[in-house]
């Protein structure tokens, strides 16, 4: 439900808006599909329609809301489209209306109620990138709050939902919660059986890339002491292990630039695309180099006929290597 505001009665320029006014109306207003009306109020001297087609967001969509087609000043509900749908596409045709003409839109509809808030646990191992993890969520419109107490998780999240416009937040919750991090696995399933709008981000890498980092960073691992880092590893997987179950979405950094984590996560919580965490590779490798270091199954074909010595495979395999000129 909406509440229309009022907005200015002064009249937008000749000058500013050219014969964009002729053109619009209720003729080409969107009756076809469900909407509030006109989305944004008219700042004084423009058309906020003029300015949103200008931006090139005609059309533009989040979710199942879209800045109509036939007349950009309405956000319509074209396929199901959630409140929360259409108060993103709001933010953003505002953010990016404002970084080109200057002009801040203020909204014309007002929320009735609120809005269940999306909340995102980042979780993972000490090293595998939940600190710049958390840096792009907010970025992209979370409200963030790294090592808060497990103690005071549950609370927060009902002061948040209740109390505030807040409609994204992260928590970055990890091993430096101690003892009270086994707590968790309750608070979530709490959750889960409330049906707060809750997901777990599990970032990890392999022991040799987190051993790297420490090294290039000279920091201590919460668990190794004054022990070895290996240890300290390896007790923090034994003790991350439920959350690693409980995780909606694993992403192993081992190989992954800061660009590219960003563009997961982008995929993830921004364009809200379907994630697969199972990857399949099958590699061919000699026992002399050593196992890949990331293989979790490891298969000795040797008893297998060697296709080298097949004269048709080995024709076929210099004609594609020609081909690529890797021969």
């Amino acid at each position: 439900m909406f509440e229309l505001n009022k907005g200015s009665q002064r009249r937008p320029s000749a000058a500013r808006c050219g014969n964009w006014q002729e053109n619009a109306g209720v003729k080409n207003s969107p009756l076809e599909y469900p909407s509030a009306g006109s989305t944004f109020k008219r700042p004084e001297g423009y058309f906020a329609a003029k300015l949103i087609e200008d931006a090139g967001l005609k059309g533009f969509s989040v979710g199942g809301a879209m800045v109509s087609e036939k007349h950009s000043g309405f956000v319509i509900n074209y396929n199901d489209a959630t409140a929360s749908d259409v108060m993103e596409l709001c933010r953003q045709v505002r953010e990016k209306v404002k970084a080109l003409s200057g002009v801040e839109l203020e909204m014309e509809v007002k929320m009735a109620g609120r809005i269940q808030m999306k909340l995102v646990i980042v979780t993972g191992m000490s090293g595998a990138g939940k600190t710049i993890a958390l840096k792009m969520l907010e970025d992209i419109g979370f409200y963030c709050v790294d090592n808060l107490p497990i103690s005071l998780v549950d609370k927060f999240v009902q002061l948040v939902s209740e109390g505030t416009s807040i409609e994204k937040a992260a928590l970055g919750l990890d091993i430096r919660s101690g003892e009270e991090l086994g707590n968790l696995d309750e608070i979530l399933e709490n959750w889960r059986s409330s049906n707060v709008d809750v997901q777990v981000l599990f970032l990890d890498a392999n022991d040799a890339v987190l051993i790297k980092r420490y090294k290039e960073t000279r920091r201590t691992h919460p668990l190794a002491g004054a022990g070895r880092l290996e240890n300290g590893i390896e007790k923090e997987r034994e003790k991350l292990a439920f959350l690693k179950r409980e995780a909606d979405y694993i992403i192993d950094t081992s190989m992954l630039l800061t660009r590219e984590l960003r563009k997961e996560l982008e995929k993830i919580f921004l364009q809200d695309a379907r994630y697969k965490n199972m990857y399949v590779t099958v590699l061919s490798f000699g026992f002399k180099y050593g196992i890949p270091e990331d293989a979790d199954l490891v298969f000795d074909v040797r008893f297998l006929p060697n296709p080298y010595y097949d004269e048709t495979l080995t024709a076929y395999l210099q004609v594609r290597c020609r081909q690529y000129g890797t021969m």
